[in-house]
């Protein structure tokens, strides 16, 4: 996946699900993940994969679920986002 936009949705999917963190962080990075993925992946167990959504989402709705986020620096990340909107 290294620098790859054109990965199939399907392909996505099943990445979205692997038990590797770093992986799953990688396909929120990609700009093609559709946004049901990036819902799911929006509460992964990985504070790695959330603060990552966090910080690459455009979505109000996932910006406003991940500010209710249990890690600080997923509530910090999506305060600086927010910030940068008003600015």
């Amino acid at each position: 996946m290294n620098g790859k936009q054109d990965i199939p949705i399907d392909a996505l999917k099943v990445l979205a699900s692997d038990r590797d963190d770093s992986i799953r962080a990688r396909v929120v990075r990609n700009p093609n993940t559709p946004i049901d993925i990036l819902e799911k992946l929006a509460s992964d167990r990985s504070i790695n994969v959330r603060l990552t959504v966090a910080k690459m989402t455009r979505s109000t709705e996932l910006l406003a679920k991940l500010a209710g986020d249990l890690d600080k620096k997923v509530r910090l990340a999506v305060l600086f986002l927010r910030s940068l909107v008003i600015i």
